[in-house]
């Protein structure tokens, strides 16, 4: 039987950034520019969608084996699909909270 349970690890302490200057407009574009490399949003967010596409294969995987009866193990199928239905939770969550955030520094006073 696989081991589907991962150890849970320690998360990386941010760095704090770099403040803009604002003397040029050159300048401000490009510290802008460098933060945004900076940022983990982007990163948990690829993140999230990869083990979306994952767990997606495995549990389509799963789906189809079971539909054609070469699998035995109801239960990693059915532990497979609630993990797909949980990453699914997870992307759409993450996803619409970054919207969230980016509306609400759009709509900020300069």
């Amino acid at each position: 039987m696989a081991n589907f349970i991962q150890p849970i690890s320690s998360i990386q302490p941010l760095q704090p950034l770099e403040p803009l200057k604002f003397q040029g407009s050159n300048e401000v574009s490009e510290a802008s520019g460098s933060m945004l490399h900076r940022l983990p949003f982007a990163n948990y967010l690829q993140d999230a969608v990869s083990n979306l596409q994952e767990t997606g294969r495995v549990s389509s995987r799963d789906a189809y084996n079971l539909a054609m009866g070469n699998t035995d193990d109801l239960g990693q199928v059915m532990i497979n699909s609630a993990k797909y239905a949980t990453a699914l939770e997870y992307t759409v969550q993450l996803s619409s909270r970054v919207v969230s955030a980016y509306k609400e520094i759009m709509q900020m006073q300069v």
